[in-house]
C-alpha cells in the first residue's frame, strides 16, 4: 500500500509540470486587461518585485499507529517571482500517542507512549498554478527529527524513556488555495512522510500520510488590499481576461478575439 502511494505521489507532479502553462501573470496577454497606461506602468513596477518574505503556520493532521493527531508547524523562506519558494520548516506532535503494547523477553507486557516527536526540514516549492482566484503547489522537503518514547508496565518496574536523537524525514505534499478574497485563502492539501534509512522500527513508527485543512490569512495582501487598491483591481482585470481568452479558445473564438484586440489597440 505503501509502494503504490509513493508511486501515485511521485507521478501526479510530473503530470502537472507537463501540462504547465504560464498563467495570466506572466502572460503578455494581461496588457490588454488594461486600458489606462498609469495602471500599465503600476503592474510593470508591481512585477520588478521578483523576490518577497514567505511566513505561514503549517500545521498538519498525520497518521501515526493507526491513529490520527495533530501536528503543529510553520514555514519561513522566500519566493521568487511567485512561482518557486524554498526555505525552513518545523513541525512538532501536539499530543502524546500510544503505541501498541510490546512484550519484552520476559514474558511481561509494557505499554509505549510517544510523548514527544518533532522535526526540522528545508523545503522547496514549485507552485504549478498560480493566479488572482488558485493557487496550487506540490513541496518536497528534507530534514532530521526527534522523538521520546516512555515505556512503563503494570506487572513491572520498568519505567523508563528512550531518546532517539536522529530521525531522517523527506516529505512530499500537495496543497491548493482559493482567493475568497486578495488577502484570504482556505485550502486543502495532502502529502506522505518518509524515514530515510534502514531502520524497520523507525519506518513502522514514523513514515506516514498527512492532510492539511487550513485558511491562509496573507498580511501583505490585506495592506495592498487598504492602501493600494488600484493594483488589486488591475490583477483582477486581468484575470478575468485571460479567464475569457482560455473560454474562447476552448470555444474556438480566438481570432474573434484576437481581431478586437487590434481594434482597441489601433484606437
Amino acid at each position: 500500500m505503501r509502494k503504490t502511494l509513493a508511486f501515485i505521489l511521485f507521478l501526479i507532479p510530473a503530470f502537472c509540470f507537463s501540462q504547465y502553462k504560464y498563467t495570466a501573470l506572466y502572460n503578455p496577454s494581461w496588457k490588454y486587461a488594461i486600458a489606462d497606461s498609469t495602471q500599465v506602468k503600476k503592474v510593470e513596477e508591481k512585477k520588478k518585485k521578483h523576490l518577497k518574505f514567505l511566513f505561514s503556520i503549517d500545521s498538519r493532521n498525520s497518521e501515526m499507529s493507526g491513529q490520527w493527531v495533530k501536528m503543529f508547524g510553520y514555514k519561513i523562506g522566500m519566493e521568487i517571482r511567485e512561482r518557486y519558494r524554498f526555505g525552513f520548516g518545523a513541525y512538532g506532535l501536539q499530543e502524546q500517542l500510544t503505541l501498541e503494547p510490546v512484550t519484552t523477553k520476559s514474558g511481561k507486557t509494557v505499554t509505549p507512549t510517544l510523548t514527544k516527536f518533532d522535526y526540522s526540514t528545508l523545503f522547496t516549492e514549485y507552485l504549478f498554478h498560480h493566479d488572482f482566484r488558485w493557487t496550487g503547489g506540490v513541496m518536497m522537503s528534507y530534514g532530521n527529527g526527534k522523538a521520546d518514547i516512555h515505556i512503563s508496565g503494570e506487572n513491572t518496574q520498568l519505567d523508563s524513556v528512550i531518546h532517539i536523537g536522529r530521525i531522517p524525514i523527506f516529505a512530499l505534499d500537495f496543497n491548493g488555495y482559493y482567493h475568497v478574497t486578495p488577502w484570504l485563502a482556505p485550502g486543502l492539501g495532502f502529502g506522505y512522510r518518509w524515514v530515510r534509512g534502514s531502520d524497520e522500527r523507525l519506518k513502522n513508527s514514523f513514515e506516514a500520510p498527512f492532510y492539511v485543512i487550513k485558511v491562509k490569512f496573507m498580511l501583505g495582501r490585506l495592506f495592498k488590499t487598504i492602501f493600494k487598491n488600484e493594483l488589486i483591481k488591475v490583477e483582477k482585470a486581468e484575470y478575468k481576461v485571460e479567464k475569457a481568452r482560455k473560454k474562447a479558445k476552448r470555444n474556438g473564438e480566438d481570432s474573434k478575439i484576437e481581431q478586437n484586440d487590434e481594434g482597441a489597440s489601433e484606437g
